[in-house]
């Protein structure tokens, strides 16, 4: 949350140490924004008087840094990384089917995966044994169950609950595909969500 900021900005004054603003998204910039015209510009003015404290920003992606220098304060590219420790041993499944697995949130009508629904209902009408399982991990949207009843993949398609990081790196490792939903907004091009390794 971008009170995080705030409360850097006053350690970092009470301490007479340099502030650090660490963007992993957007705030009042973003395209995702979920609030209204006016909140966005207070959120935008009290973002701008923060980073104007900064003695650094940091971002996850070129055009994100980019974005970010129009503010003046220096700004550096830092990717996210992984640590390879964190892995656990692969567990095979005895499982013949294409499993395909998405970990995080649903934005309805942004990221959104009709296009792989219909694409197997189309597969499904050709081959209904056609071995395939789409497994959702996270915060999920009714639209998404209402999806999959539309495009009658009931048997093909589970909705889960979150998981932990841990579960969710054993459960990627046992998957074929994994799904990263964008949606088509040039704002996008400064995603780079922590999935990507």
């Amino acid at each position: 949350p971008w009170s995080a900021a705030l409360v850097g900005e006053a350690v970092a004054r009470r301490f007479g140490v340099p502030h650090v603003i660490d963007y992993r998204d957007l705030i009042s910039a973003s395209h995702y924004y979920p609030h209204g015209n006016l909140r966005r510009t207070i959120d935008g003015w009290m973002e701008a008087r923060t980073v104007a404290s900064a003695s650094l920003i940091t971002a996850v992606s070129a055009p994100m840094r980019d974005h970010l220098r129009l503010s003046g304060v220096p700004t550096e590219l830092v990717m996210n990384g992984y640590d390879p420790t964190d892995f656990p041993p692969i567990e095979p499944i005895d499982d013949c089917r294409l499993r395909i697995a998405y970990f995080g949130t649903i934005y309805p009508y942004k990221r959104d995966p009709a296009p792989l629904f219909e694409a197997m209902n189309l597969l499904l009408r050709a081959d209904q044994s056609f071995p395939i399982q789409v497994d959702f991990y996270g915060s999920t949207s009714p639209e998404i169950a209402n999806m999959v009843r539309r495009f009658q993949l009931e048997e093909h398609v589970t909705v889960h609950d979150r998981v932990t990081y841990q579960q969710s790196l054993g459960l990627q490792q046992q998957a074929d595909v994994l799904l990263l939903l964008l949606w088509l907004h040039p704002g996008e091009s400064m995603v780079l969500p922590g999935k990507l390794l």
